[in-house]
């Protein structure tokens, strides 16, 4: 019996060997809960920004009732640098507009959406959205954030308001 006690007390500590399957153990573990936050992070700002388009989307409605059309826009691709309305409907939208009814949509906008010192609607990762209208009978609008990467000729991640989930 006394051989089996000694036995007991000359173990106290934990061998290399355990310390590194724990630390390996950790490891794996803390790379799964960065690579979970990260796609939990992306999208909640992907459903972020669906909703302020959303959001811009029944102002441009509002608008269209009272003036029986949307607002202007040039008619380039919105992969094009040089398309992209959103001043045009930034302006045509204006919450200083006496439409109460757009401006009480807007209202409904996050401030860090809206950039009046530059006249734009900003996405999620705050950079300013595209609009135009597309082409056939009416042309509808669409808003376009050109998602994470914020590239608009990289049309994968772009989150655009006629196709959002």
């Amino acid at each position: 019996m006394n051989k089996i006690h000694n036995n007991r007390n000359s173990r106290k500590a934990f061998t290399l060997i355990e310390m590194l399957v724990v630390i390996g153990i950790l490891m794996v573990l803390a790379a799964l809960i960065v690579g979970v936050s990260r796609y939990v992070m992306e999208e909640s700002a992907n459903k972020k920004t669906v909703a302020i388009q959303a959001v811009i989307m029944s102002a441009t409605k509002a608008y269209h009732d009272k003036n029986k059309a949307y607002p202007d826009s040039n008619d380039a691709p919105p992969t094009d640098p040089n398309s992209g309305d959103i001043k045009k409907l930034y302006d045509a939208l204006n919450p200083s507009t006496p439409d109460a009814k757009i401006v009480d949509k807007l209202k409904l906008l996050p401030k860090e959406a809206i950039d009046s010192a530059s006249h734009t609607f900003k996405d999620s990762w705050d950079k300013d959205m595209r609009y135009y209208k597309t082409g056939g009978l009416g042309g509808g609008p669409v808003i376009i954030s050109a998602g994470p990467d914020g590239d608009f000729t990289t049309e994968a991640d772009n989150i655009r308001s006629d196709t959002a989930k």
